[in-house]
């Protein structure tokens, strides 16, 4: 992903938009914003699809409940194997003082993590899991188009939000920045959803 972009490279975003050259200078620190935005969105970690979290957070569980038999069953055994006896005095910081400690934490807290790995399973669809990243800054970059044009947003290849999204990509040297025409209009349908009397 490109980083630095000079006046020529927004201006060649700039120039879909035909903007009166009365605002480029407007327009320019606004689009470089708009970039500095997405570079933050685009560099966050990817979504972990659903079925890889549905097997993940089933192996945590298991683990747990393992854990659980465990620690009851040896409870004892490794308070002893420390030198722990009931009743003894030891410092706050000593060997034994910590295994005491550490113990009484690990029940409540595997407890606690088995309860955050046994929400319901997230529904699996085929094919591969979208990356919501785009879909998020593709909504950025919806605010700043219709902040400076005021046309309705469209995601038909040759409107010019469509040119618009494409070049911004391309700018930022993001791949496939020439197929986004499905992601658009995913983000609109989710746009309709969230602002159902908006028009677009």
């Amino acid at each position: 992903m490109r980083y630095g972009y000079d006046d020529a490279d927004l201006d060649n975003v700039i120039r879909i938009l035909k903007l009166p050259a009365l605002n480029r200078q407007a327009a320019r620190a606004e689009l470089r914003t708009l970039l500095s935005v997405g570079i933050a969105i685009l560099a966050r970690p990817r979504d972990i699809a659903p079925g890889l979290q549905n097997e993940a957070l089933a192996k945590i569980a298991d683990a747990c409940v393992s854990l659980q038999e465990a620690l009851r069953d040896g409870y004892d055994a490794v308070l002893q194997r420390t030198g722990y006896t009931e009743g003894g005095v030891f410092d706050a910081d000593s060997p034994e003082a910590e295994a005491f400690a550490l113990l009484n934490r690990l029940g409540p807290a595997l407890e606690s993590l088995w309860e955050l790995a046994t929400v319901p399973a997230l529904p699996v669809r085929r094919g591969a899991p979208s990356d919501d990243r785009r879909m998020i800054f593709l909504e950025e970059c919806a605010r700043y188009f219709i902040r400076w044009t005021g046309k309705k947003l469209s995601a038909s290849r040759g409107s010019r939000f469509a040119n618009f999204a494409q070049a911004i990509f391309s700018t930022m040297e993001i791949e496939q920045a020439d197929d986004l025409s499905w992601q658009i209009k995913r983000m609109l349908q989710k746009r309709v959803a969230k602002f159902p009397r908006e028009s677009i």
